[in-house]
Order: structure tokens, then sequence, then C-alpha cells
């Protein structure tokens, strides 16, 4: 969707962000149950809220200088772990577990954020599995678009639990690697379970980043599984956002060999061999955050004008794609050599149930 009138971000903050990755990629990865997984603490979050509270303490005092007209939280899983926890309480001592059962509720998370920044008007919670944080995004744009007031948009996920990571497993997409880096896009299953938690917002008002496009489809018919998408569900998704090719591509690609492919052929196919790159060997795949996580890195690459490189063993590209030129001839964040400035980059999802989803944000400094 495109509105009538530009619309753009006023903040965007969350983690893992790449300040705190780069410097030391192989750091923060840790094992439960057997399988690799990337917390952001030392020890996994207790729950989605815990991670939402988190990050709301951090916010800089402008973030609360004016209540959002309306609030989208995305998540694919919701309070599953302390959801669990109460079930396994409940079933030795019912009356105990009835208390805090509703605060497992998925629309508790849009509600905490709401008290916080004061907000009085909606404050919804969306599910759309892996594109759920892109889908927040996308409510809120429409709301901004509709009444010109700001909303607040945003996605968590702590979707550690042995549960969830075991599914991955017994689908046989999970990674099977003990050591860094765990996840190996573009050649083999390797999906790598991780937290994530972003907030922003949006609102008509100027600044240098602009929501140029966003679009999302829930893909149907022939070749379409749960668990799979055909080519042309992305490049439907693709000529939807732009018939002009943006300069770079953030891609979905967490680490499952026939839907990265799949993803990168549809780039090719509408859009033609661009620069591309996954964050999933980096900071894993937080399932509903991860599109605004992509999102979030997309501004700090357009606003440090670098980006990321394929390294021994680390891979962030396909292999033998063209990328950009760089002044450094070597190094995972180089800057950028180009005639002209990186300004536009896309940002994809994709995920369970055949849905996709698409960002390009525009860089224009002031």
């Amino acid at each position: 969707m495109k509105p009538d009138s530009p619309l753009y971000l006023h903040g965007l903050w969350g983690y893992p962000a790449p300040d705190e990755v780069l410097p030391s990629p192989a750091q923060g990865w840790s094992f439960l149950s057997g399988f690799a997984i990337r917390p952001l603490g030392e020890e996994p979050a207790p729950s989605a809220r815990y991670l939402l509270d988190k990050l709301l303490e951090s916010l800089p005092p402008q973030a609360f200088s004016a209540a959002p007209g309306a609030v989208y939280i995305g998540t694919a899983r919701g309070e599953i772990t302390p959801l669990l926890s109460l079930y396994d309480t409940w079933k030795v001592s019912p009356t105990e577990a009835l208390r805090p059962f509703p605060e497992t509720t998925a629309g508790a998370l849009s509600t905490l954020v709401a008290e916080r920044l004061s907000c009085t008007g909606p404050a919804l919670t969306l599910s759309q599995t892996c594109i759920s944080g892109i889908a927040a995004l996308y409510q809120a744009y429409l709301y901004a678009a509709a009444t010109k007031e700001p909303a607040c948009f945003g996605a968590v996920e702590a979707p550690l639990h042995p549960l969830l990571i075991e599914s991955f497993a017994h689908l046989r997409l999970y990674t099977r690697r003990k050591t860094f880096p765990f996840t190996l896009p573009f050649s083999e299953n390797s999906v790598v379970l991780s937290e994530g938690v972003v907030l922003g917002f949006i609102s008509p008002a100027h600044s240098p980043w602009q929501i140029e496009r966003i679009a999302l489809r829930i893909s149907r018919g022939e070749g379409t599984t749960f668990t799979g998408l055909p080519e042309a569900a992305f490049s439907a998704l693709l000529r939807s956002l732009s018939e002009t090719p943006p300069q770079a591509v953030i891609l979905h690609a967490p680490g499952t060999r026939k839907g990265d492919a799949t993803e990168l052929a549809a780039v090719e196919a509408v859009w033609g061999r661009l620069p591309v790159l996954t964050l999933k060997p980096l900071i894993g795949h937080s399932v509903g955050a991860s599109g605004l996580l992509s999102l979030l890195w997309a501004q700090w690459l357009l606003s440090q004008q670098v980006w990321l490189y394929n390294t021994e063993p680390l891979r962030v590209s396909p292999p033998d794609w063209p990328t950009f030129p760089a002044h450094e001839p070597e190094g995972l964040v180089r800057h950028l050599r180009l005639e002209t400035p990186l300004r536009r980059i896309a940002i994809l999802g994709a995920g369970f149930g055949g849905g996709v989803a698409g960002v390009i944000l525009q860089y224009a400094p002031l």
C-alpha cells in the first residue's frame, strides 16, 4: 500500500542491535536441549512481556513526548513459555495458576505497551507467524494514513522453549551444527531460534526515514503448503512493492534450503541480481520479530553507509552473488564505495501458512 501522503519512521529501537552483535558475532549463542539458540541475555527470557519491559525502560525520553493514537504489536507465539509453566502448576495446584493466567494472553502484550505510552486508542496484538512484526507495521501504517495521527508498532518473540525448538527439529529444519556459525543459508536446513524485540513509531510528520511502500499477501493455490511457498508468491509480492528495483534486499532467508532458494529466485526474476543478505547467521530467527529486526538493521546500514559481506566461515549472502564495491578488501562490515549513496532497501518476510510481506525503506538525510 502507498497512501496519498508519505509516512515516516520516528524512532526505531530493538534487540539484538548491530552495535552489540557485529563486534563479536560468535558471542551470545548457547544451547537448550542440545540445540543452538540465541537469547538476548545469558539465559532465555522468562516471557515476551519481560523483553518488552526491558525495551520500554531503555527508550529515550523523547519516545514518550506524545502518546500514539494506536499500538500494534506482532508476535507469532505470544506468552507460550509462561502459559506452559502455568499449565504445569495448574496440574498440581489449580488455584495457584488461575490468577496470573490472563497475563499470558497475546492481547496483554499490546496493552502493556499502550499503558506505558499513555495510548487510549486501539491496542492490538497480531499473529501471522514469521510476518507478525511486519503485519503490525502494516496496521500502524493504515492507521496513520487514515487518521494522520502517530501510531506505535512493534514485535516481540521469546520462543526459546524445548517444545518449540524440537518442533522445528521434527520438521528437519533446525540446525545440527554445534559451532558458530550455526546457520548456513542457501545451502542446508539450519534454522536457529532466537529472541527479539522491536518498537517504533510512524506518522505523517517528516523524518529522514520514509516507509516508501509496504505490502502483505497470503498466498493460496497450487504449490502453497502450510510450510512452503511457491516462487509466484514472492514474485507477486515484489511486483506489488515496486516496479523499480531497490538498491538492495534484506531477505527473510531463515536457513531452510528450499525456502531460501525460492525467495532468492523470485528476487532475481523480478528485480534482478541485486545485492542481498540475510541476518539469520548473525542473530538467529526470531520468528514474529524477524521482519522488524531486519528493518532496524536496514536503518543502521543506510545511516552508516556500510554493507555486510561473507567471511570465512560466516555466510550472509549467496555464494557467487554480486555485491557492492567497498573500500575495505575484507571483513564482515565494509564501507560502501558507490557513486550513488545507498538510499533504498527492501525488507522481505515469509511465514508458515502462506504469508509474505515486504517493506521498502527510503533514507533521505535532512
